[in-house]
């Protein structure tokens, strides 16, 4: 996923996936907050909260910059 990212609505937030490879059929959890990255979780590093608490849209593009899915919440 290497150059892959993840925005909000807005745009203004935007994590980039630095090297990472993701294997068909697994999951990763993305935290907002600092952390260690595993294999199986990365943390974005904002000390603010990202996400709307009345709703959001997480956007995921690849490298190219292609839309590939979006989560509402």
């Amino acid at each position: 996923m290497t150059g892959w990212k993840i925005t909000d609505n807005s745009t203004k937030y935007k994590y980039y996936f630095s090297e990472f490879t993701l294997s068909q059929g697994a999951t990763v959890t993305l935290y907002t907050c600092n952390g260690g990255d595993t294999g199986t979780e990365l943390y974005w590093g904002y000390k603010i909260s990202v996400w709307n608490n009345d709703g959001d849209t997480a956007w995921l593009y690849d490298a190219d910059g292609s839309l590939v899915d979006r989560m509402d919440k």
